[in-house]
């Protein structure tokens, strides 16, 4: 099952020749996820072939126009596609009051559309599916911001193929050994379970933080995951105009990243002032080699 982030949009509060405002496609084991909608995602999904009508479950994070602008767009064409599979959209507190006057009432539309209000101060789970987990991750803007963590659930191990013929086991007893349960041999004696079953691969996981100052507490936060979004608006040089604005540095990113001893680390949210975001992806890897300036359009396996 795979797991794969697409950029749709990687500017700053400007869009540019060659760069949206933020946004991002999340496709998560069976579940299709926008991350933020700045304006013109959708045009971008479609133009990188992605499904944007399978949509579930769309996160903000927070009410800044660049992130939010391109909702209007995308729940007004569902509605003119007849949609009728069910939409949710976790965001902080205001956003339904912003969008009615623009798409018509919720309970207009064709399908159903469920607001999930988040209390962006505090981390907790605000989705749990059988096969991941979606908890909130409290940013340090100028405004209520939330960060998303995506956390597979691991997976049951799998019976080895031969250790069904040596024991002839049951299917009573396959599923036992799956949940770790003592299993018996045909003489009464208990089966190491090692015999039995192949570990499955370790969760995966994806954290986004954008936009945020410097935090040590995100750190904590995202520990440990395989992929790790954050915004570098600014090079370090430029560190006192980030934190006046609620921003981080290439550099600050690069801490993160360190400090949580992240798999990988993608920058975003780049002022419009760098023509080229390689300067900014070089200052972090002084800090952090596994760090990459992403691009609209570009994809990322976990």
């Amino acid at each position: 099952m795979n797991i794969r982030l697409t950029i749709l949009g990687s500017s700053s509060a400007v869009p540019t020749a060659t760069r949206n405002t933020s946004a991002q496609f999340l496709q998560f084991l069976h579940f299709s996820l926008l991350i933020d909608c700045g304006e013109s995602s959708i045009h971008r999904m479609i133009r990188l072939g992605l499904p944007y009508d399978k949509i579930e479950y769309i996160f903000i994070s927070h009410l800044h126009t660049d992130h939010i602008l391109g909702l209007p767009g995308l729940l007004s064409s569902y509605a003119l596609k007849n949609r009728v599979k069910p939409l949710t959209i976790f965001s902080p507190q205001g956003l339904k009051e912003l969008m009615e006057p623009l798409i018509g009432p919720t309970e207009s539309l064709p399908y159903s559309l469920n607001w999930v209000t988040i209390d962006p101060e505090k981390s907790m789970v605000i989705l749990d599916q059988e096969l991941f987990t979606v908890e909130t991750i409290p940013l340090l803007h100028r405004v209520p911001t939330s960060g998303y963590l995506f956390r597979e659930k691991r997976r049951p191990p799998n019976i080895k193929k031969e250790a069904i013929s040596k024991y002839q086991l049951s299917i009573a007893q396959i599923k036992a050994a799956k949940k770790g349960l003592p299993v018996q041999d045909a003489n009464g004696q208990v089966i190491d379970n090692q015999d039995l079953v192949i570990e499955s691969p370790a969760p995966r996981s994806y954290a986004y933080c954008s936009d945020t100052m410097y935090s040590e507490t995100v750190a904590e936060r995202v520990k440990g995951v395989d992929l790790l979004y954050h915004e570098a608006t600014y090079l370090d040089e430029l560190r006192d105009l980030a934190q006046a604005r609620g921003h981080a540095t290439s550099l600050q990113a690069a801490q993160i990243a360190q400090q949580a001893k992240v798999g990988k680390l993608l920058l975003g949210h780049f002022s419009t002032r760098y023509k080229d975001a390689k300067i900014l992806e070089q200052e972090a890897q002084t800090v952090f080699p596994n760090t990459v300036a992403v691009g609209d359009g570009d994809c990322f396996g976990i």
